[in-house]
């Protein structure tokens, strides 16, 4: 009877599978530094993860990694310094996203350690190491994506050679979303993760892909120094009251030299609108991508809600316009819609997960048929023994 267990979790983990999603946290990194990676997967081995230069040659890594969420890992490895540059592609499973090596210009190369922070609800601190491989020294500004992180020390001085420590303070219970850490660095940076260990994530539906080209064009303010990366001015949602989704913002730093943006909510969105930062330092050129959520908590009253996610660098700024509608909607038994994401900025419409209710019917009727054939197979050899008992009785009798 042991193996009826191993079975039914053996029909029950058909419908979890699903292709690997992987997301790498910035565009260009010198030899040396550190790649960190989001990875969206039912599992992960370090035989997964395999990187190949810009001639599909496999390149040596020691990637290191932790589930931090069901279904939710983040890897990080630290690039080796003889790598040339050139675009390489990283590869997990049947997922596959780039970024660029490139020149040092004479400035420090900076690794991490670790590559994101799970917080504790047990402690009130955590710390992070930096390592300079590279020739130069620097001075590192850390920012804080929200005032519950402290850092003690917003800048540090670092030569060749040198680790650097630095520790964060923190108070557990004002937390309820993943936070991040800005750490920046001559033209370089990381964002380092703070994720929040008791955030509970709703499996995401499945939506049909399109291509990025089809769904990002670039809308330049003459008078902003950044720009607003998004295919429309405008996010219009419908969302159950038990339902969240989220779209990445993309926005561009247009001068040559690095700017502080800040993110704001207007109107009726504070709540049912969270931003994973609320400041941001971007290098020039660089291209940051904000997660955005809409009712995250999946506990909002009926009602639409409206206002605007407003962008500033103090002396400019630009504005996308929210319309969140929450309405309850009388969903088939059979559908399951929970939350899901978007390419911002779409019209909000979710695809139902396809049913698992065949399935597990099929997997119960199995397992009571084969309960059936082993309780009558023991009735039988019952039967059997009781016959042979009966008879050696009477074989007793006759003899006497």
């Amino acid at each position: 009877m042991k193996f009826i267990p191993f079975f039914v979790l053996f029909i029950l983990s058909i419908s979890f599978v699903s292709a690997a999603e992987i997301s790498v946290l910035q565009e260009n990194y010198l030899a040396g530094e550190t790649v960190q990676v989001y990875v969206n997967a039912s599992s992960l081995a370090s035989s997964d993860i395999a990187l190949y230069d810009v001639n599909n040659n496999p390149k040596q890594i020691a990637p290191l990694f932790t589930e931090y969420r069901d279904g939710y890992f983040f890897v990080y490895f630290h690039l080796f310094e003889n790598y040339l540059e050139g675009k390489y592609t990283l590869e997990i499973q049947d997922a596959k996203d780039t970024f660029s090596i490139i020149p040092p210009n004479g400035q420090a190369v900076l690794q991490i350690k670790p590559g994101f922070i799970l917080l504790d609800s047990q402690d009130d601190t955590f710390s992070f190491e930096l390592s300079d491989v590279g020739d130069s020294s620097s001075t590192l500004s850390i920012l804080e994506s929200n005032a519950v992180l402290s850092a003690r020390k917003n800048q540090l001085s670092i030569g060749p050679g040198e680790q650097k420590n630095n520790y964060v303070d923190y108070l557990y219970y004002r937390i309820s979303l993943d936070l991040f850490m800005n750490i920046s660095y001559d033209d370089q940076y990381y964002i380092l993760p703070v994720l929040y260990s008791d955030l509970v994530v709703e499996e995401e539906v499945v939506e049909e892909e399109e291509s990025e080209e089809e769904l990002v064009e670039e809308v330049v303010v003459s008078e902003s120094s950044f720009a607003l990366l998004v295919s429309e001015g405008t996010v219009v949602l419908t969302l159950e009251p038990d339902q969240s989704k989220y779209g990445d913002l993309k926005v561009q730093n247009l001068l040559e030299e690095s700017l502080i943006l800040e993110y704001s909510l207007t109107g009726d969105l504070d709540g049912i609108v969270t931003l994973n930062e609320s400041r941001v330092t971007l290098a020039a050129g660089e291209i940051y991508s904000q997660r955005v959520w809409f009712n995250p908590q999946n506990n909002s009253r009926v009602g639409v809600y409206s206002g605007d996610i407003v962008l500033t660098d103090g002396s400019s700024s630009e504005s996308i316009s929210v319309s969140l509608d929450v309405a309850e909607v009388v969903a088939d038994e059979d559908v399951n819609q929970s939350s899901g994401s978007f390419p911002f900025v779409s019209d909000g419409t979710l695809v139902p997960k396809e049913s698992n209710t065949s399935l597990y019917a099929v997997a119960v009727f199995m397992i009571l048929l084969l309960v059936a054939l082993i309780v009558l197979v023991v009735l039988k050899l019952r039967q059997k023994d009781e016959k042979k008992f009966h008879e050696y009785i009477e074989g007793t009798k006759k003899r006497k």
